[in-house]
């Protein structure tokens, strides 16, 4: 168990990446050997999505928590790098913007990334969490204005060091400016709500949220539909797998109106409203959760901002 609580309370990413349907849930008994091809259109842009793994709840939450620490930790990164820095470039691919542009690394632990998840830290996290860097790693995601190619990076690089222990990770040109706050729109979502869903589909649903509803506003969304971006669209499930999908969706977005501040109401048709309450609203919950997380680690005498 861990002798500290987590430092993030929230991650900033891209407005494109978490409702792009790169991450959907990973259903038992599938392969993870899927081939992915998403495509989204953002700012004039055709942004696309390429991985031959198909990428569940639990490669996104990891992806968030790395995003996360490398807004409190993250150095930048370029082609003008050496030594471990330039191990994790080159493995970038990179072209076009991302080519001659600054992207982020950090230096950490799994421990510590364990810790952020709010997962032990036993030898099956650890081969969880090296599992999804391995398919976090294989994203490659390519941005097209027309006909012309402009700018392409996997989403993460890594390099993992026996000898220390230590964990190195790359961030991608177009994640940075999004973690640094630089890109005209980027998304924040909060770690402490993530931390307190305990399924899939809630922890996808509040990414998918938290990138489409804007702080203080509300949205109708078809059980069906959120089904789709969940689990992806198909035309093959027979009709009693979309009926159990659409009733695990409901129990997520009840999960969510209990759990964390999203408030949501579900009629008779099946639609969901969903409400975002407004950022000094979610702040302030986040502060009452963590002070009462705090409280669970008697022996830390340090403040919350230090650990």
């Amino acid at each position: 168990s861990h002798t500290k609580p987590p430092r993030t309370t929230f991650a900033r990413t891209d407005i494109a990446t978490p409702a792009s349907g790169l991450f959907r849930i990973a259903e038992k008994g599938k392969s993870r050997q899927e081939a992915t091809f998403v495509r989204v259109e953002h700012d004039g842009y055709e942004v696309t999505y390429s991985t031959p793994w198909r990428l569940g709840a639990e490669d996104w939450q990891v992806f968030l928590v790395l995003c996360a620490l490398a807004g409190l930790d993250g150095k930048l990164l370029n082609g003008r790098a050496n030594g471990t820095q330039l191990q994790l470039w080159d493995k970038f691919l990179a072209d076009g913007l991302a080519r001659n542009g600054d992207s982020l690394h950090i230096r950490t632990t799994g421990y510590a990334v364990l810790r952020e998840l709010g997962k032990h830290s036993g030898g099956k996290d650890y081969k969880e969490l090296a599992a999804s860097l391995e398919r976090l790693a294989s994203v490659l995601q390519h941005l097209r204005k027309g006909n012309k190619s402009a700018s392409g990076s996997r989403l993460v690089s890594f390099a993992f060091y026996e000898d220390s222990g230590e964990l190195a990770v790359g961030l991608s040109y177009h994640m940075a400016k999004a973690i640094l706050g630089e890109s005209a729109q980027h998304v924040r979502i909060s770690l402490v709500e993530m931390r307190s869903l305990d399924n899939q589909a809630s922890v996808l649903l509040q990414a998918i949220f938290s990138a489409r509803i804007r702080p203080g506003t509300s949205v109708k969304y078809h059980l069906d539909t959120l089904a789709g971006h969940v689990y992806g669209k198909s035309d093959k499930a027979a009709a009693a797998t979309l009926r159990k999908r659409r009733q695990r969706v409901k129990e997520a977005l009840l999960t969510l109106h209990e759990w964390t501040t999203w408030q949501v109401s579900i009629d008779s048709n099946n639609v969901a409203t969903v409400h975002r309450v407004s950022k000094t609203d979610l702040e302030k919950w986040e502060k009452a959760r963590e002070v009462d997380l705090l409280a669970e680690f008697p022996d830390e005498d340090v403040p919350l901002d230090e650990l």
